[in-house]
């Protein structure tokens, strides 16, 4: 969802939105990035890394998770800073 760089919880409009399931997306929209080279996949992950760190919680499940899955696709990010 452009408006908050992230994505709704699920596929009904009705649901929430935001950039808290950004890093876990991140590593497979990471992967369809590599293998199609689609630059509205790159867009997603450049515009999406912000608002996922600002989402970052220092408690429990929701650091856990940000720090599970981070190094795979920021590692990817910074490669394609070259690009």
């Amino acid at each position: 969802m452009p408006d908050v760089d992230g994505f709704r919880y699920t596929s009904c409009p009705r649901t929430s939105k935001g950039a808290w399931s950004n890093f876990l997306l991140f590593d497979g929209i990471a992967f369809a990035h590599r293998q199609t080279g689609d630059e509205k996949l790159r867009n997603v992950l450049k515009r999406g890394t912000g608002s996922a760190v600002q989402n970052m919680t220092g408690w429990g499940k929701g650091f856990t998770q940000y720090t599970r899955v981070a190094p795979h696709f920021i590692g990817y990010l910074a490669s394609l800073r070259g690009e």
